[in-house]
């Protein structure tokens, strides 16, 4: 979380999640990473002047935030919860996905 306050770069940003070990991260703090990783994207491509969010189309290389959410995504739930980035609305109404 401390580098996404100093964010330049969402390249450097991928090569940093790449190197954690999300395996043993819970699915819960995972998807607040994942939440709050969006929201330092976003900023830093408004700050650029660049549009808020720009995924990539079918056939496009992705961009850094569906590489990252590919990466923290890749690792199963605990049973009986959706796993982050499913759009599984759990039966407390919440919704856990994109």
């Amino acid at each position: 979380m401390a580098e996404l306050k100093s964010l330049r770069s969402a390249r450097e940003l991928v090569a940093a999640i790449e190197a954690m070990d999300w395996s043993v991260v819970d699915a819960e703090t995972r998807m607040t990473a994942l939440h709050e990783i969006n929201s330092a994207i976003t900023a830093l491509r408004e700050r650029m002047g660049q549009e808020p969010i720009d995924d990539a189309l079918v056939g496009q290389p992705p961009r850094a935030f569906q590489l990252i959410r590919n990466i923290i995504s890749q690792f199963p739930a605990p049973a009986g919860r959706p796993r982050p980035g499913s759009g599984v609305i759990r039966a407390t109404g919440e919704c856990h996905g994109k």
